[in-house]
């Protein structure tokens, strides 16, 4: 399937035919640099232009800024309930990002989840990860002994090639050939020379599976279980699945809390809302000329002679400049918003190859109770700390994970879907009135094609099952449920333009990582990317924002 037919409602040469037909063009307007989408690392990227005295202008179709990293009112019969309703936790934001754009004067406020992990067991038994380490210790030690003295050497092998692989992210890797590849070992000879002890290390974590991975550190299935979700998020893999230790590894380099994961006061979208302060009130006060406008999606990027020379709006405007950014993944960039004709063969070749499939599907619920675990029951109306982190659904075994997996492989949603539900409202009541919370199910193992059927017909479904899934665990589940607002892949992909509902905007796989992702700069001249299908991939880091800025400013 050509992922792009939904953005291709009429191909881009018909479009702009028809644009330059109509004569639309009701405004005129030029800047030194144009972003294309106003996620969060659309407005990294136009942060640090303007901060180099360039005249910015981000586009964004959506009413909202912040792309999936965003906070809205799903519910119009409840305007007070906030919710993050596709990202929903943060730890990958890099922390230079934070401090040079003062994101904390602007709300920017994180809220460390304590305990990291529930993982309740039908068996009756239930696991807690928590911050502390003597604490986690005790934890494991109820499953195996010997995986409690294992787990923090674990953690520091994690950590260890995490650090080495770190200050690779904040640059752009080197293209592959002598020359580049020379210039980049010698600029990164420290980083070689201590990578080097562990090289196999590193290597087998590009190719592994996590599960290959957990099974040479530990006995307990269920610590493997629980800790191998990280290795599938946002992918159509299972834990056995090679490739998928570095998924793992990829949610735990670098980040706003060392690896800790949290929540963000009023919901993920106050780190675009407060990227988005920064970047006006950067240009109030320093006379530079910024703008961000919503409910303007890019109809197409002017090229003329092989370079940039602006962009054309749906509702008809036309803005001019010889750098153009686009934060929306390379599948949308180059497929839906140019004229492919523009693109060199073997480029147009790589963009058609990209894979971005993905099997998630994202749904947020507004309860007036908590949920009650059977074998961690609820003491009182307060939240406990059951709630507090992520709750892993369905991840008691490997086999519960295989099985849902199987399903997505011939084209069906899981029946049993994995499920990590947060429930950011009993740490940030900010999101919601007493006596409500605000949950969000992020449910692995829902593929966008579904054979036989589509996700107008199975969306319902769908939920319902997901819903059925968590009431095996928290047979309360139905009866607290106000309101329920779902995005499937379909969803994902069409309202958020993340082709093949890809969070990531593309596979992090071993041959799309790195210097095999799409780089920063482009065959057309002027033309940038700056969105998570650069380096160093997916997830809220800001990382290619930021890169991409480097790039742009270094020519």
């Amino acid at each position: 399937m050509d992922y792009m037919s939904f953005a291709s409602y009429k191909s881009i040469s018909q479009r702009m035919k028809m644009y330059e037909m109509q004569n639309l063009h009701r405004s005129s307007d030029s800047y030194d640099a144009i972003v294309v989408g106003a996620g969060h690392n659309g407005l990294v990227t136009a942060n640090y232009l303007a901060r180099k005295g360039m005249s910015v202008l981000v586009l964004e179709k959506r009413d909202v800024v912040g792309g999936a990293c965003t906070t809205e009112r799903p519910w119009p019969d409840y305007p007070e309930v906030k919710s993050s309703t596709a990202s929903y936790v943060c730890s990958m934001l890099d922390p230079k990002i934070i401090s040079e754009l003062n994101l904390a004067k602007y709300g920017f406020k994180f809220l460390k989840k304590d305990p990291q992990s529930f993982t309740p067991l039908l068996d009756g038994g239930h696991l807690f990860l928590y911050s502390d380490p003597e604490a986690t210790k005790r934890e494991i030690a109820r499953f195996s002994k010997k995986d409690a003295e294992t787990y923090e050497e674990y953690n520091k092998f994690i950590a260890n090639i995490g650090a080495t692989l770190e200050s690779t992210l904040r640059q752009s890797p080197p293209d592959m050939n002598v020359r580049s590849l020379l210039k980049y070992g010698i600029k990164n000879r420290q980083v070689f020379k201590n990578a080097l002890p562990m090289a196999g290390d590193v290597a087998s974590m590009f190719s592994m599976s996590v599960q290959d991975l957990l099974d040479r550190w530990f006995e307990s299935e269920t610590l493997k279980a629980s800790l191998a979700t990280d290795g599938f998020v946002g992918t159509k893999a299972s834990p056995s699945t090679p490739g998928t230790a570095y998924v793992l590894l990829h949610h735990v380099i670098g980040g706003t809390a060392g690896g800790s994961w949290g929540y963000i006061e009023g919901g993920m979208g106050t780190i675009s809302f407060a990227l988005q302060s920064s970047l006006e009130e950067y240009g109030k006060m320093n006379g530079v000329r910024v703008k961000v406008l919503t409910n303007s999606p890019v109809d197409h990027i002017i090229v003329e002679n092989g370079a940039v020379r602006g962009v054309a709006t749906i509702d008809g405007n036309e803005y001019k400049s010889r750098i153009v950014v686009s934060n929306a993944d390379p599948k949308v960039t180059f497929l839906s918003l140019m004229n492919q004709k523009e693109l060199p063969e073997e480029f147009l070749k790589k963009v058609l190859d990209f894979r971005m499939s993905s099997s998630s599907y994202k749904l947020n619920l507004l309860l007036n109770g908590l949920p009650n675990f059977t074998v961690y029951p609820n003491r009182g109306n307060s939240p406990g700390p059951q709630h507090g982190g992520s709750v892993y659904i369905g991840s008691d075994t490997y086999e519960m994970m295989e099985r849902a997996f199987d399903e997505v492989k011939y084209g069906r949603a899981s029946s049993e879907p994995i499920v990590s539900l947060t429930i950011p409202s009993a740490v940030d009541r900010t999101l919601a009135p007493e006596g409500m919370y605000v949950a969000g199910c992020f449910v692995h193992h829902a593929p966008l094609e579904l054979r036989g059927t589509t996700w107008e017909e199975e969306k319902s479904k769908f939920e319902d099952r997901i819903i059925s899934r968590i009431e095996q665990y928290a047979p309360n589940i139905r009866d607290i449920i106000v309101a329920t607002y779902g995005l499937s892949p379909l969803d994902l992909q069409n309202e958020f333009s993340l082709t093949g509902g890809n969070i990531f905007h593309g596979e992090l796989s071993l041959d799309q990582v790195f210097s095999f992702r799409f780089g920063y700069t482009t065959p057309i001249n002027g033309l940038y990317m700056c969105g998570s299908g650069t380096h160093p991939g997916g997830g809220v880091s800001g990382l290619p924002g930021l890169n991409a800025a480097k790039e742009i400013l270094r020519h």
